[in-house]
């Protein structure tokens, strides 16, 4: 089971609430249906916590349209949740996401009447924030980027073997520069393409190309990337002040 980009996290953050971790994954199988929910847990002193055993499936939100993540995370703990009536009904489901996007998208009146209707219990997370001294700060940055970058390539298929359009993430981390480019013959086209582009130009992440319909600046957020320190080159200088980010 490939693990969600937050699943370190949230494992962390149980086990300094108090809880074991016994399954990870922790597996349900009913007849030939099998799930694997990302974790399984106990109270280390059971009289401390309100359930005796809980299971918790993380979702990170990092694709390019949060509906269509909540969509999947709801289908899938609604899923996860009728498996567990039938096979373990004592033990309480919770779906941890971002505290940003609960605080952001899950507070909106018809997902909190969603999440009624399936009976979703949310672990919000807070990820962890990176240093702010300047030598540190570009680093994380740098890590950022790249970390999304490879995210990315992973997550919309990447190289496929019978492919002839490939991909190459470029990480030029003297220059500060990094970019995912799409390289090859597709037909009689040739394809040389950046999907993503971004450099680093004292201390702010300039978001020069994104040809995609992914949010990269949600994900960088996410990963310690501050607000004030984004730039979206590709928007006229003119228009940045309404972007809601750096304008320089």
């Amino acid at each position: 089971m490939a693990r969600d980009l937050y699943h370190n996290n949230v494992r962390e953050a149980l086990q300094k609430d108090g809880w074991a971790i016994t399954h990870d994954p922790y597996t349900v199988r009913i007849e030939e249906v099998g799930y694997e929910i990302d974790f399984g847990a106990e109270p280390l002193i059971a009289a401390e916590k309100g359930e005796s055993q809980i299971a918790v499936e993380v979702k990170s939100f990092v694709g390019p349209s949060t509906v269509n993540e909540f969509h999947k995370a709801i289908g899938q703990f609604n899923d996860y949740s009728v498996a567990l009536e039938i096979r373990e009904p004592e033990r309480a489901l919770f779906l941890a996401i971002p505290e940003d996007i609960w605080l952001r998208f899950f507070q909106k009146q018809l997902i909190q009447r969603s999440l009624q209707r399936v009976g979703a219990r949310i672990f919000g997370l807070r990820p962890k924030l990176k240093h702010h001294h300047q030598m540190d700060k570009v680093k994380n940055y740098q890590d950022a980027i790249v970390e999304f970058l490879h995210f990315y390539n992973a997550e919309t298929g990447g190289n496929r073997p019978n492919e002839s359009v490939k991909r190459r993430v470029l990480i030029d981390r003297e220059n500060n520069s990094f970019q995912l480019l799409a390289i090859g013959w597709n037909g009689s086209h040739y394809i040389f393409s950046p999907i993503f582009h971004f450099d680093i130009i004292e201390g702010k992440v300039w978001m020069q190309c994104n040809n995609t319909e992914w949010e990269a600046v949600d994900f960088l957020m996410e990963h310690g990337v501050a607000r004030e320190d984004i730039v979206l080159g590709f928007v006229a200088p003119q228009a940045r002040a309404f972007s809601g980010f750096a304008v320089a």
